[in-house]
């Protein structure tokens, strides 16, 4: 087993992890939170949220090398499908990317917004859900078509 990427490939599987297993679990705690009304929890969620926009920058760096880096590789290119599935993922996940900076964003300037000792505004909080579950949808294609890509 490689706990050390030697490739762009093994690294972006590794750090890919990252922003989908974090938004399903601060995607949870953030529901619990507008549920409960617990304005503290719902602060620690939007800066999750905003941190975990800041970690797609490394998920696409390193897609943009892994791709260069596959399609120089002989096996791959020799099966017909391959190119397409992997534009289909950087495709999907540059949509994915967007949606999740565009989130990370979002909470990040109702945080700034709405300082300590003032409320959030419900339409905020709504909007970032809305971002959030959209996101999350979205990196479900992602993976499911990086899956397809990595398992043939």
């Amino acid at each position: 087993m490689h706990l050390i990427p030697d490739t762009w490939s093994h690294f972006h599987m590794l750090v890919s992890v990252f922003p989908l297993v974090g938004l399903i679990f601060v995607l949870g705690f953030y529901v619990t939170a507008i549920a409960t009304n617990n304005e503290p929890a719902k602060r620690i969620c939007l800066l999750a949220l905003g941190l975990l926009g800041v970690i797609a920058i490394p998920t696409y760096m390193s897609g943009d090398s892994s791709i260069a880096e596959l399609m120089k590789n002989a096996p791959v290119t020799q099966d017909p499908g391959t190119p397409d599935r992997v534009f289909y993922h950087s495709g999907w996940g540059y949509a994915a990317l967007v949606l999740l900076v565009a989130t990370g964003i979002a909470a990040f300037v109702n945080l700034y917004r709405f300082p300590k000792g003032k409320h959030l505004s419900q339409n905020a909080i709504h909007l970032v859900l809305g971002l959030s579950l959209a996101t999350l949808f979205f990196m479900m294609i992602v993976g499911e078509l990086g899956w397809v890509i990595g398992h043939r």
